[in-house]
């Protein structure tokens, strides 16, 4: 082998083992897609959770605060309205003004039934006689009219002019001759077309009221006497809905807009007379 040769093989040999031991060369992401496919090592933070108690005697609803528009503006949604069948449908009284009545502009003064104008005060006999000359008791009563404070005298079948009212029949006690709600005196009222009964107990009006109310504003006084009637105070609109006796309470319709509610107001002990 000549010098040239071996001079060669060296060189190649020394090629081959520098080219084994050479670090590979380190290949760069070619798109974002690659970067975001890389997964970073997640470093765990410990954490604790509190748990707040709450007392539940510490919640406490607070009730509507007074609405600039009134009370009608402002409703209970939670408690149902007490709801009453009248004659001819139902009326529903809003809660809302059962809780707090310092909204309400006018307080009950008297609430009394309306008595009726002429009242039976009592009756005396005189003897007379009759077409055959029997003589026979004629009795004459005695009316009093609590609008002028005067008594009136009048007899059976006789019509008191001044009053329009014809006096029709007189019974003195029951047919078994008991004296219970007796003796009676049958009156015809022609101006109300209505017959009443007069014993010595005050006759009242069925359907008729003397109630009277006053303004918190003004202490305006306002008189009412029968279901329907309708008031204004302080530019607000009321009409009498229901005088309950029972319930000792007197139901009102307040007129909102084209909308009206009910609600009732007691009648206090001291107001409440026959």
């Amino acid at each position: 082998m000549t010098e040239t040769s071996k001079v060669c093989i060296v060189v190649a040999l020394l090629l081959v083992v520098l080219g084994g031991s050479r670090t590979p060369k380190t290949q760069h992401l070619s798109s974002e897609n690659d970067q975001k496919n890389i997964i970073s090592p997640s470093i765990d933070q410990p954490f604790m959770i509190q748990r707040e108690t709450i007392n539940l005697n510490d919640l406490k609803w607070q009730g509507p605060k007074n609405a600039p528009r009134g009370e009608s503006w402002t409703f209970d949604l939670f408690t149902p309205p007490t709801i009453l069948r009248t004659e001819d449908g139902f009326s529903a009284t809003l809660p809302w003004i059962g809780k707090d009545q310092s909204v309400i502009n006018f307080e009950i003064l008297s609430v009394k039934r309306k008595l009726y104008r002429l009242q039976f005060s009592g009756y005396f006999s005189a003897p007379k006689r009759d077409s055959s000359g029997t003589e026979v008791a004629a009795h004459t009563f005695m009316l009093f009219d609590k609008e002028t404070d005067q008594t009136l005298l009048t007899k059976l079948g006789e019509n008191l002019a001044s009053h329009d009212v014809d006096i029709v029949r007189f019974e003195e006690h029951g047919p078994n001759g008991e004296m219970g709600d007796y003796p009676r005196l049958t009156i015809f009222d022609r101006k109300n077309n209505q017959e009443f009964v007069l014993t010595s107990e005050p006759k009242y009006w069925d359907e008729l009221w003397d109630i009277q109310l006053r303004s918190k504003g003004d202490g305006a006084i306002i008189t009412l006497s029968k279901i329907g009637e309708d008031f204004t105070i302080d530019g607000e609109h009321y009409a009498l809905g229901e005088v309950s006796s029972g319930k000792k309470s007197l139901t009102f319709i307040q007129k909102v807009g084209k909308d009206s509610c009910a609600f009732s107001l007691p009648i206090p002990d001291d107001t409440q007379k026959q």
